[in-house]
């Protein structure tokens, strides 16, 4: 839990990223009104010297118009100033969370966020199976160990496709890869079907909310059904949407879409907003000691 002194902290580092991007959009907002108030000048002035202009548009329209349009402007500006950026939001506020929960909780979690979407980062989320070839836009990335020291990477992720004519997001949401020694393979899912490379599956139950895939040929056994019992239960969530797990090569991958986005971008920022994605940010930590 975060209080007063270290929110101050925390917003002062955040404000000083903030104002760069404000800085940025204000003067380019400026110089658009500045352009745009000097072309209804020139356009007025032109007009005033054709022949029959009042009677086409009276001069107190004109003018009316103009600086209508100036003032809706301002305003936008004014707005614009103030909303949150995420880019600066993430990599600064989320940053120091983790270094919070570090330092309170003697841990060692690694923050990244925004990191490059390459071919090193798609073949990563394409080994589970999970999801088709698809670029991969990482909002955060926290790096650490289960409490049995599993080694675990937790992804805020949009998966993307695109043919050049249309673009699909096949997910969008917390994509998490755990170390195990657990020797199957094995995906649920609650839409679609496993895109393994080299393995043909099978459907070898379905229940109310989910399918469950095998290999060709292999038959469900304790380990897999130890999975199944954990993927009922964190479905058992009313928040959750859609979720996938995979199970191959000692790796265990949990893709949780939730029905509305616990990490989007905040419409304001204060104690309790810090505190509430510091505990939404623990609680998905935590969900993956249930692989334990």
């Amino acid at each position: 839990m975060f209080y007063e002194h270290e929110y101050n902290i925390i917003k002062s580092a955040f404000e000083q990223a903030q104002n760069k991007k404000r800085k940025v959009f204000v003067t380019l907002s400026i110089i658009f009104e500045t352009l745009a108030s000097a072309a209804m000048v020139f356009s007025y002035v032109k007009l005033k010297q054709d022949q029959g202009f009042e009677d086409f548009i009276p001069e107190v329209v004109y003018i009316s118009v103009s600086v209508a349009s100036i003032l809706v402007l301002s305003w936008l500006v004014f707005i614009f100033s103030k909303k949150i950026f995420e880019k600066p939001f993430v990599e600064i506020v989320y940053k120091h969370l983790i270094e919070h929960i570090n330092s309170d909780l003697g841990l060692n979690y690694a923050f990244s966020a925004y990191e490059k979407n390459n071919k090193e980062q798609i073949e990563k989320f394409l080994e589970s199976g999970l999801f088709s070839r698809s670029s991969a836009f990482v909002k955060f990335h926290i790096k650490g160990y289960t409490d049995k020291q599993y080694p675990f990477d937790l992804y805020n992720v949009r998966l993307v496709q695109s043919n050049g004519q249309s673009t699909t997001i096949p997910f969008e949401g917390i994509y998490s890869i755990i170390k195990t020694t657990d020797q199957t393979t094995l995906q649920i899912r609650t839409k679609g079907k496993p895109y393994v490379k080299g393995l043909k599956f099978n459907k070898v139950e379905v229940k109310n909310y989910f399918t469950v895939f095998k290999p060709k040929d292999e038959e469900l056994n304790d380990i897999d059904r130890k999975y199944m019992d954990i993927f009922k239960d964190l479905f058992n969530q009313n928040t959750i949407k859609d979720m996938y797990m995979s199970v191959i090569n000692q790796k265990v991958v949990l893709a949780i879409k939730y029905q509305e986005d616990p990490f989007k971008k905040p419409k304001t920022f204060n104690l309790d907003v810090l505190n509430q994605i510091s505990d939404k940010l623990l609680k998905e930590i935590n969900q993956l000691n249930i692989f334990d």
